[in-house]
């Protein structure tokens, strides 16, 4: 099984998306950038969903980071203030895709079933 990992300042969000993709994906969740870095390695998920907009470290710089990881997963940003420059950011930094909030959840399956099998390929 695939491993997600949902990244969010908001805990109802979290819970929300976890809940939504938990019957496909292993899912777990941190509640800020450098959170997700803690044991990013021994969790090694396949996927982070990350939010742009959290204290400290933004999703941008989350991804860049991330890049530098042994297990170097595919990364979905999302975001309710998500605009061209900010996503054309994240594509360059390797996003393999930018969610605006509100979505539709069956919406976000597909892309991160998208995602993953980009992974793969």
């Amino acid at each position: 099984m695939c491993k997600v990992l949902i990244v969010d300042d908001e805990p109802r969000f979290l819970t929300t998306l976890s809940l939504a993709l938990e019957d496909w994906y292993e899912c777990s969740t941190a509640k800020s950038g450098e959170d997700a870095l803690l044991g990013i390695n021994d969790k090694c998920p396949h996927l982070v969903i990350t939010d742009y907009f959290m204290p400290g470290m933004d999703g941008l710089e989350l991804i860049e980071k991330l890049k530098t990881e042994h297990c170097s997963p595919k990364v979905i940003l999302i975001s309710g203030r998500l605009n061209s420059e900010i996503a054309h950011q994240a594509r360059e930094l390797g996003a393999a895709d930018c969610i605006v909030k509100p979505f539709d959840l069956g919406d976000l399956r597909s892309r991160v079933e998208r995602a993953l099998q980009e992974k793969n390929a």
